[in-house]
Formats: structure tokens, sequence, C-alpha cells
């Protein structure tokens, strides 16, 4: 039986990932907020939907709860990196990097565990 994904932000490693499933034949739902960022990964993946991941309305109208697997990279909005997994109510693979203003990476990885590393 095939695994399901959803893979909620779309920017270089969410595309990456939603293909990398792609190519596993895994079923993936893709989502992003930006039509743009949706739009450039239409063509490899069948599923892709504009929707904002904060609003729980929109994870049940999409039926994110029958999902096997969730992946969050949501690289510049924290606070959505944050609430998007609360609304799933499932572990998920949570990957946030922002750039500060003093060229430091900040990456924050969230599922059991907390992690957070500046380099």
């Amino acid at each position: 039986m095939k695994k399901s994904f959803i893979v909620i932000g779309l920017g270089r490693f969410g595309a990456s990932v939603a293909k990398a499933l792609s190519n596993l034949n895994c079923d993936i739902l893709c989502m992003d907020i930006s039509e743009e960022c949706v739009s450039d990964i239409a063509s490899d993946i069948n599923h892709c939907v504009i929707g904002d991941s904060t609003k729980l309305a929109t994870l049940k109208e999409l039926g994110v709860a029958s999902i096997d697997h969730a992946v969050v990279a949501i690289g510049n909005n924290l606070e959505a990196s944050i609430l998007t997994p609360d609304s799933i109510f499932k572990p998920c693979i949570i990957l946030s990097m922002s750039k500060s203003s003093s060229n430091n990476f900040s990456i924050l990885v969230l599922s059991s565990k907390l992690i957070y590393a500046t380099f």
C-alpha cells in the first residue's frame, strides 16, 4: 500500500521533498499559501493546493486526518511553522530556516524533540 504525505511549504526544500517522494511513488498532497510556489510544482505533482495551513478548516477540508505523514517546510514564517503542526494532529517533520541580518542562518527543526542550531 502506498504511503501518503502532505508537504506544506513549497520553497526549495519543500519542493525537493515533494519531488523525491513522488519519485518513490508516494501519494502526495502539496500545499502553499503562495500561488507562484504551487504553480511551479504543479507540473510535477498531481495534487497541489493554494491554502493557509494555519487554518484548521482548510486542513480538515483537504482530509489531512487521513494522510499518513506530514512534512512542514515553511521557511519564512516561524509562527506558521509552529501553528501548522498543531493543527495537523499527527507527528510531523518540520523545518524552518531563516536568515538574520548578521548573515547567520538559523534552522529550527521540530518533531518530538526541539533542535535549534545557528550557523
